[in-house]
């Protein structure tokens, strides 16, 4: 039994096939495999699997709960028992595992909250009247600035919600609605920031030269969202290139065909080199 037991908690699946079919039915050795390999669980004797163990299961390793059957998944306690135990962080397919732990509670805003509060993109998986409350979609937004896609059109309007988001990932702008991304100030927020946001904002913005300043003082390759009319002011462009060389692919023909930007330009290219 010693043996088995080291076996396991070094292979985990070792339990399948690989030891003798008494130890399936042993309830240290099954956890140990559990616990190195969530699948383990497939192999376990059923007389092992009620709810108790499936719960030291969990406890062990919260992937378990995704081969156990399928009345666990329903079971609120052991879904709450495994978001406690998950770090989201460390499984690559996260997605997969958060919709299963909502598959039964969309609709449970304490459940929705527990997960949020670990991986804001989760909100994904609840309950659309639940991804339209505002404490919800904020502690989403707070754990993750992408959450902000996954919100109704409804919050996708609202400015707090919405500058939140922005300040956390200026690139979330694209989220916004379009009355928020013709908001002079959060655009303004957005591309200082990340210049390259400039691209989500509206038409009016993107030949704001206030705006497109900002906009290429903070990426100088940002200057390609710019208005066509913008990117034939020399003084623009010359800035641009003055940061960065590559930049002037950006400018117009007129500008790209200025001796004194091109020179910049070569000059730029050269010193970075």
């Amino acid at each position: 039994r010693c043996a088995a037991l080291r076996h396991v908690q070094s292979k985990g699946l070792g339990i399948n096939g690989e030891i003798a079919t008494m130890f399936k039915a042993d309830r240290d050795i099954a956890l140990a495999a559990i616990e190195n390999d969530a699948r383990a669980i497939l192999h376990v004797d059923e007389s092992l699997k009620t709810e108790e163990f499936i719960f030291a299961a969990v406890s062990r390793n919260p992937a378990a709960l995704r081969f156990a059957h399928e009345s666990a998944l329903a079971n609120r306690d052991l879904v709450v028992s495994a978001l406690v135990n998950y770090n989201f962080d460390e499984w690559a397919h996260w997605r997969r595992h958060a919709q299963l732990l909502l598959k039964h509670f969309s609709e449970d805003t304490n459940v929705v909250l527990s997960m949020v509060m670990r991986k804001g993109c989760a909100v994904e998986f609840a309950a659309p009247e639940l991804r339209d409350t505002l404490h919800i979609m904020r502690t989403a937004v707070e754990q993750d600035a992408e959450a902000l896609q996954f919100a109704t059109n409804s919050l996708k309007n609202d400015y707090g919600l919405v500058r939140s988001a922005v300040w956390k990932d200026a690139m979330t702008l694209q989220y916004a609605s379009e009355k928020l991304k013709s908001d002079r100030l959060l655009v303004r927020d957005a591309v200082e920031r990340h210049g390259m946001s400039l691209q989500f904002a509206c038409d009016e913005l993107r030949v704001d030269y206030a705006i497109v300043t900002i906009e290429v003082a903070q990426d100088p390759n940002a200057l390609q969202f710019a208005s066509e009319t913008l990117r034939r002011y020399t003084c623009l462009v010359h800035e641009a290139v003055r940061k960065d060389g590559v930049a002037l692919r950006w400018g117009t023909t007129q500008t790209r065909s200025d001796s004194r930007i091109v020179v910049q330009a070569v000059t730029q290219d050269h010193l970075e080199m």
